[in-house]
C-alpha cells in the first residue's frame, strides 16, 4: 500500500510539471513562439548571450526573462531591464502576437528605430516600459487603443514631432513619462483632464511655456 500511495504521489508530481511546463517544444503555443523569436532575431548584439536559451530545444515558457501563465502557457510578461544586458536592436512587428502579454520591459538597453504601432495591439499590457533607448521618430497615434494600459515610460529617447493628443483616453494610466525626448509644440491640453494622476506626468520639451503644466496635477516639464 505505501508503494500504491509513492507511485501514484510521483505519477501526480510528474503530471503537475507538464501542466506548468512541458520540456519539449511540440506544445509552442505557434504566434507566441515565433513572436519571440522574432524578438531574438531583431537583437544584432547580445553580448552576453543572454537569450541563447531562447531556441527551439525547448518550451518557450522555460526562456529566461518570461514569465507565463501556468494553466494556458501564454506569455504574460518579458522583462529585460536593469539587467546589463545591453542589449541593441528594433522591436519586431510580430510583436502583435503576444495578446496576453501584460508586462513588456526593454528598459536601460540600446533599442532603436521607430516603436512600431503594432504595440498597441497588445491590448492586455499594463505596464510598458520602453525608456533608456534609443527609440525615435513619433510616437505611434494608435497607443491610445491601449485601454488597459497603467504606466507608460518611455524617458529617455530620441522621440519627436507632437505629443498624441490620444493618450487622455486611457482611463486607467496613472503614470507617463515621455521627458528627455525631443517633442515639439505644446503639450495637449487634453493632458489636463488627468486628475487621476497618481505618480505624475513627466513631459520634456525643446522650449516649454512656462504656464504649460498649469491645469495638469502633479505635471514636470524637462528641457531637452
Amino acid at each position: 500500500m505505501p508503494v500504491l500511495h509513492l507511485l501514484f504521489l510521483l505519477l501526480s508530481l510528474i503530471t503537475i510539471s507538464f501542466l506548468h511546463c512541458p520540456i519539449t517544444a511540440t506544445s509552442h503555443s505557434v504566434p507566441e513562439y515565433h513572436a519571440l523569436l522574432a524578438l531574438k532575431s531583431s537583437i544584432t548584439s547580445d553580448p552576453s548571450s543572454s537569450l541563447q536559451p531562447w531556441s527551439s530545444s525547448t518550451h518557450h515558457c522555460s526562456w529566461p526573462f518570461i514569465t507565463f501563465d501556468p494553466t494556458t502557457l501564454s506569455i504574460t510578461a518579458i522583462d529585460l531591464t536593469n539587467l546589463n544586458l545591453n542589449l541593441t536592436g528594433s522591436i519586431p512587428l510580430s510583436i502583435r502576437h503576444l495578446p496576453n502579454l501584460a508586462n513588456l520591459s526593454l528598459a536601460v538597453n540600446s533599442f532603436s528605430d521607430n516603436i512600431p504601432p503594432d504595440v498597441a495591439h497588445l491590448s492586455n499590457v499594463r505596464y510598458l516600459n520602453l525608456s533608456n533607448n534609443v527609440f525615435n521618430g513619433s510616437l505611434p497615434s494608435n497607443l491610445s487603443l491601449l485601454q488597459n494600459l497603467q504606466s507608460l515610460d518611455l524617458y529617455n529617447n530620441n522621440l519627436i514631432e507632437a505629443l498624441p493628443a490620444n493618450l487622455a483616453g486611457i482611463p486607467v494610466l496613472r503614470h507617463l513619462h515621455l521627458g528627455g525626448s525631443f517633442f515639439s509644440g505644446s503639450i495637449p491640453s487634453e493632458y489636463g483632464q488627468f486628475p487621476r494622476w497618481s505618480t505624475g506626468l513627466q513631459v520634456s520639451q525643446s522650449h516649454p511655456p512656462s504656464d504649460q503644466c498649469s491645469p495638469i496635477p502633479s505635471c514636470q516639464i524637462g528641457h531637452s
